[in-house]
């Protein structure tokens, strides 16, 4: 009975008890609108993904007997992916955007104005055409032996020796060798950039098997007229293929012919949002520090000294600047330490991260300050912890939302996620600290100056309702 008792007591303590609600139902209650929110956007619609497209192939000329043929493989898969829709819809899969160089194509997928670039290289044709040749001999030169040894078998000379012509006539085919590749220039962090590399996978398979079955087709087509023998054109060798073509993706920012594994290339890009959010979750420890200092009476007992509201702010705001800088050097280290990042840009770009990382800070000292003024220490951490977490998630880059343009500031794009003040941190941050290869120091200014306008206007607000609400001295 005294057991009963107890549960009993327990769960009634529990029940009325605000940390139940908060922690128990309150945060697995926003995950579940978080990723539910994430997944209803994902595949709300079957719409074409925009991609670019940089073609720098060649072409190729071959010969088939006395038929000489020039083709461009490059324009002929720009076609093919063009014309591809979804399983059971006339909706395109991709709307294809031309790109005349890697520059382009790396500033486009920057901005997200595609979700990836398709680069078709110099040598796409060449390669291409060796494949539909290697995999030509291996689908037709099993049955051409066979014939030629029946013919043997019969007595038929004549017909042995013709296909022994053809067998010498395909055998030049025996020994190539090639690697079909198309690059994907995206960034890694970005739904529709994996879309791209993940689709490629299948359409490029899908095109080199075609193409080798249509020169399959053709060579034997001639050996048919040229040596006046039969031969029933077989599927590919699919195996074969698959063991022979690549879809490589290179991350934005990244240096030309560096080799990174898929994870490198994708904590590269998402280094600055999680900087970013460290020093956005440190909001929750200068709540319960300065909450802390309210508990204790030392707030009241500085109301009777000298000191002004003005002061103990700016103290504060400057000390959780530092605070962001300390948090960012261990971060980087790890960061460097792992390979993910592997490039350091100029002095002045070093400077603008080092500027943007302080006002990173003095703007989380500046909102923890707002929170604090209106609400008791213990419900201002929690609120302040649920928000920082849930809203850098958002803007941190961890998963796909759709991020409507508003408008436009200075030349950049403003967006939703532009009204979250540290959003602007996180991209310029990007731009100073990852893509020194696409970006100029002048590029970071807007989202520079965003950041500071944002900084400013919540660090005034915090003086006002901090100094009225915490800090008013006694009458």
């Amino acid at each position: 009975m005294t057991i009963i008792n107890i549960m009993i007591s327990k769960i009634k303590t529990a029940i009325r008890t605000k940390e139940l609600y908060i922690y128990i139902i309150g945060m697995p209650l926003i995950f579940m609108i978080i990723y539910g929110s994430f997944a209803s956007a994902a595949f709300s619609e079957v719409k074409p993904i925009k991609i670019g497209f940089l073609n720098e192939d060649l072409g190729v000329s071959y010969t088939l007997g006395d038929e000489n043929f020039n083709v461009s493989f490059g324009n002929d898969f720009y076609r093919y992916i063009k014309s591809l829709t979804y399983e059971d819809t006339d909706v395109n899969v991709f709307n294809i955007l031309n790109i005349s160089s890697a520059e382009e194509a790396e500033l486009k997928a920057t901005k997200l104005e595609v979700g990836g670039v398709v680069h078709i290289e110099s040598n796409f044709s060449i390669l291409l055409l060796n494949a539909c040749r290697s995999l030509t001999y291996y689908s037709l030169i099993g049955q051409i032996t066979d014939r030629l040894n029946r013919a043997f078998a019969e007595g038929n000379t004549t017909l042995a020796n013709k296909y022994l012509m053809a067998m010498i006539d395909i055998s030049q085919f025996a020994n190539i060798s090639y690697e079909v590749h198309v690059t994907i220039i995206g960034d890694p962090t970005y739904s529709d950039s994996m879309k791209v590399y993940e689709y490629m996978w299948k359409y490029l398979i899908n095109y080199l098997f075609m193409k080798a079955n249509e020169f399959t087709q053709e060579y034997a087509d001639y050996l048919v007229e040229e040596y006046e023998i039969e031969l029933n054109t077989e599927s590919v060798n699919t195996s074969m293929i698959s063991q022979r073509f690549n879809i490589k993706f290179r991350r934005i920012g990244g240096k030309e012919g560096l080799r990174e594994s898929f994870m490198q290339m994708y904590y590269s890009i998402l280094v600055p949002g999680q900087i970013i959010q460290s020093i956005m979750m440190a909001a929750t420890s200068i709540v319960y520090l300065v909450g802390h200092e309210i508990s204790r009476g030392l707030i009241e007992r500085l109301k009777l000294t000298r000191l002004r509201a003005s002061e103990y702010i700016v103290g504060t705001l400057l000390s959780w600047s530092v605070v962001a800088l300390f948090q960012a050097a261990i971060l980087l280290a790890i960061a460097y330490g792992l390979g993910y990042l592997t490039t350091i840009g100029s002095i002045v770009e070093l400077t603008m991260s080092i500027a943007i990382l302080a006002i990173a800070g003095i703007l989380t000292a500046a909102f923890s300050l707002i929170v604090i003024s209106f609400l008791k220490e213990n419900i201002a951490g929690t609120i302040t912890l649920m928000f920082t977490l849930v809203i850098s998630m958002f803007i941190a880059g961890y998963f796909p939302v759709p991020n409507p343009v508003l408008g436009n500031f200075l030349g950049r794009s403003f967006t939703l996620f532009d009204l979250v003040p540290w959003r602007s941190a996180i991209v310029a941050l990007r731009k100073s600290l990852i893509l020194v290869h696409i970006y100029e120091p002048m590029d970071v200014i807007p989202d520079l100056l965003l950041l500071v306008f944002w900084t400013i206007t919540y660090t005034v607000i915090a003086f006002v309702v901090f100094s009225r609400m915490r800090l008013k001295k006694r009458e």
